[in-house]
């Protein structure tokens, strides 16, 4: 009852912010080509009443899978499942019957993709489509690829056990060695009747449809010897399906931390996994023998991590300070939604920021008053004047004067009008006028006549003609 109330209060939310009137700016009506950057506008003003409503009426779990659920494409869902890392059966459900070839390539070629999430797909493509899902990932020759094809045979074994003996067969001995417990170690459901088999992890005793068994019963004749049917036999009789990774330091230990290279993308998915389900102990190895790239896998993951919260952004800042100081790394990208990007501002953030390394500072200040120029674009534009010299102020006091100017471009314009002479006043003049012209072109080049004559409202001109 609770969750279908806070579903009605969420949507009658949507429905009072949609009916909302949008961010207008305050001078004579835009042209009718001008229409599309005051409707990107309007979009991300809902964006942002969306977000405020979620952080008000649900929590954590709840908003991640609201946001889930109303993911329209596959994009967007695989974008909110990367940010929160979660997802659920339902959630592979939908990937599989949208496209589950483009989601696996994306998971095989981005750096610190989920793999559990890449072997639930592939589990459950195999289980609908054994052919199209391993003849997809016999293609994909890598560590990740293994995995999933791995996972892809055990979801086709009840439905077509000959197809998945031929592909074990082909592969080298090695491969199959390598291979065997995850394979031969794991529990799926054949159908006794003419239903689809369902690959389980549980016995369906009170399913007349299916009958449980191990994997390869029926097939051990695919293996490359008697030794490796022995070792087989054994994941049946003594082994448990799936073995847990324990609390032990093997896990870590087993991952080469002081050679981990960007270009090995199955280590640093590996990497995060351990992170979620052993963090003491994997930042701790980490922090003492990783590699940069490693340092900076971990790094990245705490920026994905980040909750989206307010509330809980002090917190959220404490930790990335602690993990500054013990992986030495500083993180080049800020937090953000993966549909609307960055969403920190607000002086408690920006004071935060001013008070880090100069490094932080330079990468984070440009999309950082941008996005809080929207909500209160002179002071952001005053605090990114005001930082020190290396830390891209001008940059940032650009990107915050543009995002003024296209929603209000006469305050934008009289903000400018008082700038001292010089570069940063010159390049405003120019930025203003280009990004006034966006939405009313009359208006930006009657600001523009009125100025005095220089090179600045000279090369102004030549952008709003």
């Amino acid at each position: 009852m609770k969750h279908a109330l806070t579903s009605l209060v969420v949507v009658s939310g949507f429905c009072a912010g949609w009916l909302l009137p949008p961010l207008r700016p305050q001078t004579s009506p835009p042209p009718r080509p001008a229409a599309a950057p005051a409707s990107k506008l309007a979009e991300h003003a809902r964006h942002a009443r969306t977000r405020q409503l979620l952080a008000l009426l649900l929590d954590e779990p709840e908003r991640a899978a609201f946001r889930r659920k109303s993911a329209r494409s596959l994009a967007g869902l695989l974008g909110v499942i990367r940010h929160s890392g979660q997802f659920s059966q339902p959630d592979v459900e939908r990937i599989v019957a949208m496209d589950p070839a483009t989601a696996l390539e994306q998971l095989l070629s981005a750096p610190g993709a989920s793999t559990q999430l890449g072997e639930s797909i592939a589990l459950e493509w195999a289980s609908r489509d054994p052919d199209g899902a391993i003849g997809f990932l016999l293609e994909k020759p890598s560590y990740r690829g293994e995995d999933f094809l791995c996972q892809a045979l055990i979801g086709a074994c009840g439905s077509n056990p000959q197809l998945v003996a031929e592909t074990i067969r082909k592969q080298s001995r090695r491969w199959q060695e390598r291979n065997l417990e995850t394979l031969f170690a794991s529990k799926i459901s054949i159908p006794t009747a003419a239903e689809p088999a369902a690959p389980s992890g549980e016995s369906d005793t009170d399913n007349s449809t299916f009958r449980s068994a191990w994997f390869g019963e029926d097939i051990l004749n695919c293996l490359a010897d008697e030794p490796l049917r022995d070792k087989a036999r054994a994941c049946w009789n003594n082994n448990p399906p799936l073995r847990p990774i324990t609390a032990k330091a093997e896990p870590v230990a087993a991952l080469e931390l002081a050679e981990l290279s960007a270009q090995d993308y199955g280590a640093a998915s590996r990497l995060r996994e351990l992170l979620r389900s052993h963090p003491d102990e994997t930042l701790a190895a980490v922090a003492e023998k990783g590699s940069y790239q490693a340092r900076a896998t971990l790094m990245m993951q705490s920026i994905q991590d980040f909750p989206i919260a307010q509330e809980a952004w002090p917190e959220g800042f404490k930790r990335l300070e602690d993990l500054m100081a013990k992986l030495e790394v500083i993180p080049i990208h800020q937090p953000g939604h993966p549909e609307t990007g960055p969403f920190l501002q607000g002086s408690a953030a920006a004071d935060w920021i001013a008070s880090q390394p100069l490094a932080l500072q330079r990468a984070w200040s440009p999309a950082f008053t941008e996005t809080w120029a929207q909500s209160e674009p002179a002071l952001a534009i005053n605090w990114a004047r005001e930082l020190p010299p290396g830390a891209a102020g001008n940059e940032a006091t650009q990107r915050g004067l543009i995002v003024w100017a296209h929603a209000k471009p006469l305050e934008a314009a009289a903000y400018v009008a008082d700038l001292p002479p010089g570069d940063l006043r010159d390049a405003a003049i120019s930025n203003t006028a280009a990004a006034w012209a966006g939405v009313d072109r009359a208006g930006a080049a009657a600001w523009l006549a009125q100025l005095p004559d220089s090179p600045a409202k000279a090369r102004a001109i030549e952008r709003v003609k």
